[in-house]
Order: structure tokens, then C-alpha cells, then sequence
């Protein structure tokens, strides 16, 4: 394997602490937006987390007044943009490397890419990066609170994000109000939306694109876990868009989600974690048929030049070659020009240590029976014991 792991249990790997005063994912909401979020979901929130719901209703105001700014001097210039060159989407379920990927394609130069200060504050990024950057450099921990993983305002992050701030139905709202896990489960793929709801989606990420487009002049590498269902949906608003689609064994990347949304609930959301283990996984397998039933009837209709399948492990063994793959599959150019900085990202990455993870057998038999097609079609078998 070229990076480097440890055989350390998942629970027992030292997770970052996210301080009180570091940005969470609702910091970058507007008031009119944030109050109808609170009133939608009648204000649940635990004494505990008061303060927090205190501070991000304080940056509310500032965050409308900025973007009226932002709307004033680049409204038009943002409508006008055109996505000529689709974006090319990473997608795969989460914790299966689509950041590392990610981060080693966004320096490719040709390339444009949401940054996590675009996606904190979406509506006025433009215009108050230079103010806000800084102080946000300041206030992030410099890694992600689920893993080892380096984060900071300047690195790609995942769209999706964007749409917090805009009040626009995402998956991801469950969060916030953590112990609602079933509620928003259907936004995965898309199938059993109001189509009200799903132009609201393509709506708020057409705009973001745009404005992407608009400060970059390039198109667009973009990655969320939470487009993997969504591929015929997006094809279809962006023509010729390109899709890498990386897998994972699930015995590793099951009990890895499960971490994920313990730290990120505990670190963002309104409430105090109150469900079970058992209801965690449950909601973490209705994820996965949701994402997976709309990602397989998709992926019989797209040719091979927009879609391609990489997993983890071909990844982490040869970093470069893949890339190249990736490269030669989808008819992209200029990798020899950027062989080099693809080089120096994936040294870097050489200390990650991504962690072993070890499961009970009760969970390992749940996932051999509901993880048993996505196995099947990328090749992974039941009772093996993956590397990292």
C-alpha cells in the first residue's frame, strides 16, 4: 500500500476536538433563512446548545447584509455565467476516499473547485473572503473532527455544504436536529421528491456553480457522497457532466459512517444524540439502498467516457497511475503538466493514517446482507478481511 495505516480499532483512534468557538455548518445562514429553519422544527433545541444557536443567529444579520452586497454587485454577472464545460462529479459513499481523491484531482489548475469558506458562506463569498477569510483561518481546527485528515478554508469541500446557507432541502439538515434520522433520507436520490423541492436543489446549485464559474473562469471538480444517487438527475441538468465513482469494502466504510455522523452530531447539531447504536445503523443501510438504488439504474445508462469506477484500494496502492487512468478514461487533458503537483499532494498525504476498522460479527452479518449487491458488483466478498 503506498499510504500509510495504522491497525488501530476506529473507536479508539483520538478524534479532534471541534472548540465552541470554531465555525459550524449553520454559521453561514442568513436571518430570514435560519428563523424558518428554527420555526420549521419548533426550536428544539437542548439548553446545552443554546449558546451555539445564540452565535449562529448573531452572524445571521451579517451574513443578509453581505449578501445583499454580494447580490448588488454580482446578481447579474452570476445569472449571465454559463456552465460551457460540465463539471466532472466524485461521488461514492462516505468514508471511502472520495476527499482524498478530491483534494489530488483540485490540483489539476485547469480546474475550478468549492473551497470550505465558498460552502460556509455561499451567498457571499465573493465579497467578503478577504474580511473573513483570515478570522475563519483562525477559528477552524486544522483537522476534521471525524478523522485525521487536515482541514482549512482553502481546501476543496464538498457542494452540498453550499446549500445550508440558502435554506435548500439537503440530506445534511438532519444534523442539525440529529435525532430525526429517517427525515431526509429521500433527498439521496431524488425519486420520491415533491418536484418543487428538487427545483429548489437544482436551483440553489446551479447559482453556486455559477458564481463558481464566474470568480474561476474553469470548470468545475465537485464532490459530495450525497450526489452517488443523483447521477441520472444531474446528468440530465448538466449535460456531459463526468462522474468518478469510487468504492469502498464496506467493512470498513459502514462502521467508518457510523463514527462520522456520531462526531459530527455531537460537534453541530442543535440537540444531544439520543438515538441508539441500533437506530444509527439502521439510518446508515437506509442511506446506503437510497444512494445505491438510484447510483446502479443510473450507471446502465451512462457511457464509459462520463462515468468511471475506481475503488479505495486500487487508489491508495498507486495513487498516480489511477489518476492517470481517470485522466485517459474520460478524455481529460494535461495530466503530464500536472503530474508533478499530484505528486507532491499525494507525499503529503503519506503520513494520513486512515484507521483499521474492526466489527462485531452481528454488524458484519448486516452488512454481508444489505451491503450483499454493492459487494457483488464491485467485487468485494463477504468474511474477507480488507485492508484499510
Amino acid at each position: 500500500m503506498f499510504l500509510k495505516r495504522n491497525n488501530q480499532a476506529d473507536e479508539n483512534v483520538s478524534v479532534t476536538k471541534y472548540p465552541p468557538w470554531a465555525p459550524r455548518f449553520w454559521n453561514g445562514m442568513r436571518a430570514r433563512d435560519y428563523a424558518r429553519f428554527m420555526l420549521r422544527n419548533r426550536f428544539r433545541v437542548h439548553p446545552l446548545r443554546i449558546p451555539m444557536a445564540i452565535l449562529v443567529g448573531l452572524c445571521a444579520p451579517v451574513n443578509s447584509m453581505l449578501s445583499m452586497v454580494q447580490s448588488a454587485v454580482y446578481s447579474r454577472k452570476i445569472r449571465n455565467t454559463r456552465i460551457t464545460d460540465p463539471p466532472i462529479f466524485i461521488i461514492g459513499h462516505w468514508r471511502s476516499g472520495t476527499t482524498f481523491l478530491h483534494e489530488i484531482l483540485t490540483q489539476d489548475q485547469q480546474f475550478g473547485f468549492s473551497s470550505t469558506f465558498d460552502c460556509f458562506v455561499p451567498h457571499h463569498f465573493l465579497v467578503s473572503r478577504r474580511i473573513f477569510g483570515p478570522l475563519m483561518r483562525l477559528l477552524l481546527p486544522s483537522h476534521r473532527p471525524m478523522d485525521n485528515m487536515a482541514a482549512g478554508i482553502d481546501l476543496p469541500q464538498e457542494d452540498e455544504f453550499a446549500l445550508f446557507g440558502s435554506d435548500i432541502p439537503t440530506p445534511y439538515w438532519r444534523i442539525a436536529f440529529c435525532n430525526d434520522l429517517d427525515r431526509y433520507i429521500d433527498l439521496l436520490s431524488f425519486n420520491q421528491c415533491d418536484e418543487q423541492v428538487i427545483q429548489r436543489v437544482q436551483n440553489g446549485l446551479t447559482s453556486f456553480y455559477q458564481a463558481l464559474t464566474h470568480r474561476d473562469g474553469k470548470p468545475l471538480i465537485l464532490k459530495s457522497p450525497t450526489h452517488t444517487g443523483r447521477i441520472e438527475t444531474l446528468a440530465r441538468w448538466f449535460p456531459g457532466a463526468k462522474f468518478i465513482h469510487i468504492s469502498r469494502h464496506p467493512y470498513q466504510f459502514i462502521p467508518s459512517t457510523e463514527r462520522l455522523w456520531k462526531a459530527l452530531d455531537r460537534t453541530q447539531s442543535f440537540q444531544l444524540p439520543k438515538y441508539s447504536p441500533h437506530d444509527l445503523q439502521s439510518y446508515i443501510f437506509k442511506c446506503h439502498q437510497v444512494m445505491y438504488e438510484g447510483y446502479f439504474a443510473a450507471r446502465k445508462v451512462l457511457p464509459d467516457h462520463q462515468l468511471m469506477e475506481i475503488s479505495y484500494e486500487e487508489l491508495v496502492a498507486d495513487p498516480l497511475s489511477m489518476i492517470e487512468s481517470i485522466y485517459r478514461q474520460l478524455n481529460l487533458e494535461a495530466f503530464e503538466e500536472s503530474r508533478e503537483r499530484f505528486s507532491e499532494l499525494i507525499s503529503e498525504r503519506n503520513d494520513y493514517q486512515s484507521a483499521r476498522q474492526i466489527i462485531d460479527i452481528e454488524l458484519r452479518q448486516q452488512i454481508d446482507t444489505k451491503c450483499a449487491e454493492y459487494m457483488e458488483r464491485f467485487g468485494y466478498q463477504a468474511g474477507e478481511s480488507p485492508a484499510g
